[in-house]
């Protein structure tokens, strides 16, 4: 992906960030965070809304829409407000897609979270999958009834160097300060992705043309908390072992496993098994 014009939003975010790194030496690119500005060539521009995106100085051929909270325990506390994050946000970008002329690619970064426990179905159990799988819909509306290029990843528990949250942070955390109590029992399934082969899924799926696309992104592998858990502690040489308080946080799945039987089929797999992603990890969180 050389010379082009891409538009990220939530570039203050992990993934968001990570594609803006990826990409911005050979692209242009405008990012837009809630919180701070990314500046890039004297523009800077702050949360999505109508008038922020007005003042973007170019059409963009590639809009990663990567915004929205990410925390499933606060969007059960703070309803509203992650109803705001990641459904009207998404709504917002979409009205501003519907104004250009130009058919540019749109990937929207939505979540495993729209199937709750379920593998095929969609049953969102937390707020944040209820608000991840209204985005979903009206994006695939949109895409139809516009003839909008829209492509929806469903990503699952994608993690990497500079990620200071989720599970692994945490472990690498708890380690550090000889604490060994984890939340949950242990038993908890995820297809844990690193970030540097999602980029490489993003760079396959941007050949598809028929739209809307819709996609899981997750790792072949699937392990249980525990078993990640004890690889870094493996990682640490730790002699400790792990213990579990067995509390269940609400709205939090107990399986998020990635049906990969689509992304099989267009020739992508992912590179970085979960011993040598953890070893990273761990590399980078020594070194800072």
């Amino acid at each position: 992906m050389k010379n082009k014009k891409i538009l990220i939003t939530g570039n203050k975010g992990f993934i968001g960030n990570s594609i803006l790194e990826k990409f911005r030496k050979s692209n242009k690119i405008i990012g837009i965070s809630k919180n701070k500005y990314l500046k890039l060539k004297k523009n800077t521009f702050f949360n999505i809304s109508k008038s922020t995106l007005d003042k973007i100085p170019f059409i963009p051929d590639y809009i990663f829409h990567c915004a929205g909270t990410s925390s499933v325990y606060k969007s059960m506390k703070y309803k509203k407000k992650d109803y705001n994050d990641n459904f009207l946000s998404t709504k917002i970008l979409l009205d501003y897609y519907k104004k250009q002329k130009k058919k540019l690619l749109n990937f929207f970064f939505l979540n495993a979270a729209v199937y709750g426990n379920n593998k095929v179905k969609l049953r969102p159990i937390s707020n944040y999958g209820k608000h991840k799988l209204l985005a979903e819909k009206l994006s695939i509306n949109y895409s139809i009834k516009f003839k909008m290029k829209i492509i929806i990843l469903r990503i699952y528990s994608v993690y990497g160097e500079k990620n200071k949250k989720q599970l692994f942070w945490d472990v690498c955390n708890k380690i550090k300060r000889k604490k060994n109590i984890f939340f949950g029992t242990g038993e908890e399934v995820r297809s844990w992705l690193h970030i540097d082969d999602l980029i490489s899924a993003i760079l396959k799926i941007k050949k598809i043309n028929y739209f809307p696309f819709i996609i899981d992104i997750g790792s072949f592998e699937k392990f249980k908390n525990k078993e990640i858990i004890k690889m870094f502690y493996k990682e640490f040489k730790s002699n400790l072992s792990p213990q579990f308080n067995g509390e269940q946080r609400i709205g939090d799945p107990i399986k998020q496993i990635s049906n990969n039987n689509k992304i099989r089929k267009i020739g992508w797999h992912p590179k970085i098994k979960i011993n040598q992603g953890i070893k990273k990890y761990v590399k980078w969180f020594k070194s800072n």
